[in-house]
């Protein structure tokens, strides 16, 4: 069975691995001239390679995938850890055990509102986003904290036409409101568990260990998965693009007007290209994007916290996201990425670097020695409700496809796995 895989990116890849152990005649197909989509790595400065924001693969729990993942990754040049330290910056106060926002320094009586509102919730049905903030929250926390944070991830946007649970595309869905006791009385309820996050990030891991290599660059990763693939027989091709697809011939045509044999294709791709292949006349909807700066630091000073990456949750400061190299990688690197939401920031200047100050994440007599900004236009997709696209039905064709629920690494491996493992 010949198996065609659109996409070079790390679900592709790995499909490609699973699909060849199965005995198939594999072959990849990338448009791009390397492997890998956003889990590359650029040259910012000297020889060090820095990533397009934070990419730490995390196992999936599933042994058969996690073996292809991370088996062969030698001690010698990766780094293992027992969970990811992750920090958050939240009103005026760096938290380095935690990624989620910290509400427990309320006095009793507001924490005892937060609760209530939220129970008075558990039969709620929401439609939108605004009606999910509420619902998952509470009105006061909605109002007062994640709404807020919404508009600086998703930008001026009317939330009623959002996805009910779109918070979920930054990791969003719990905050830390009691101190550990008293949490873990608050998580046997099931429907508070999905709210109400332990203090630490130690407390109630999976034993799901992360990886990072110790030189910097994710990109790594992709071309041991790529060596892995090869030493199996499966085909990679980049600079190539489906252009045509004949189902009765079973044959794709490519933009070198290569033809290739397939009895399936799995697509990883965006689906509206699939369906522009099948229906030529379909017009493709213009898909609206949040952009993302992508800042790469090199500075002279000291790191002030030993957390891998972490997120600045204050709706009035640029900085989302840090990468913190030399806590990931071991070595004094001195160099971190920043990631910034939105439109094209035209001026990189000492703003951004003096916001990590602020944080506390460098010292403050640290100094800026260069940087490379890099803008993502289409960073990620705002998740619009009610914009599914509708596939024809065919057999021969399997779409793996990436969505505001399955949008974390680890979450759209686990369900390329479950799906491949159901075909003969």
């Amino acid at each position: 069975m010949n198996v065609l895989i659109i996409g070079g990116g790390v679900i592709g890849i790995t499909a490609s691995i699973l699909m060849k152990k199965k005995g198939y005649d594999v072959t990849v197909i990338e448009k791009n001239k390397t492997l890998g989509g956003l889990l590359s790595s650029v040259e910012a400065f000297d020889n060090t390679f820095l990533d397009y924001g934070s990419h730490v693969p995390r196992e999936t729990g599933i042994q058969e995938l996690d073996d292809i993942l991370f088996e062969n990754l030698s001690n010698e040049q990766w780094n293992k850890y027992k969970y990811a330290n992750v920090g958050n910056f939240f009103k005026d106060k760096l938290n380095t055990d935690s990624a989620f926002i910290n509400v427990s320094n309320q006095n009793k009586e507001t924490i005892n509102n937060i609760l209530n509102q939220i129970i008075n919730q558990k039969n709620s049905n929401p439609v939108n986003l605004n009606e999910g903030l509420k619902s998952h929250f509470g009105e006061y926390l909605s109002e007062e904290i994640y709404v807020p944070l919404m508009k600086k991830l998703l930008g001026d946007i009317d939330f009623n036409l959002l996805y009910k649970d779109s918070y979920n595309l930054f990791g969003y869905s719990r905050f830390i409101i009691a101190n550990s006791f008293e949490t873990e009385k608050l998580k046997q309820d099931p429907f508070l568990d999905e709210r109400i996050a332990y203090i630490n990030n130690k407390i109630g891991t999976t034993n799901k260990k992360i990886y990072y290599p110790k030189e910097p660059g994710i990109f790594k990763w992709v071309e041991q998965l790529k060596e892995q693939g090869e030493a199996l027989g499966v085909k990679f091709l980049t600079e190539e693009y489906a252009i045509n697809i004949d189902f009765e011939k079973k044959v794709i045509k490519t933009n070198k007007e290569e033809k290739y044999n397939f009895d399936k294709i799995i697509w990883t791709l965006q689906p509206e290209l699939l369906k522009k292949l099948i229906e030529p006349n379909y017009n493709i909807p213009i898909k609206e994007f949040r952009g993302v700066n992508v800042v790469h630091f090199k500075y002279r000073g000291d790191l002030l916290t030993d957390n891998h990456y972490l997120y600045c949750n204050d709706p009035f400061m640029k900085i989302f996201r840090v990468t913190l190299y030399d806590n990931l990688t071991q070595n004094n690197v001195n160099c971190c990425t920043v990631e910034i939401l939105g439109g094209k920031v035209e001026k990189i200047d000492s703003i951004i670097f003096d916001e990590l100050k602020y944080m506390r994440v460098i010292s403050e007599d640290a100094e800026l020695i260069d940087f490379k900004h890099i803008y993502v236009k289409n960073g990620f997709p705002i998740p619009y409700k009610n914009k599914k696209i509708n596939l024809p039905n065919f057999e021969e064709i399997i779409v793996l496809e990436k969505d505001y629920k399955n949008f974390f690494m680890e979450d759209l491996l686990k369900k390329m796995y479950t799906t491949l493992k159901k075909i003969d």
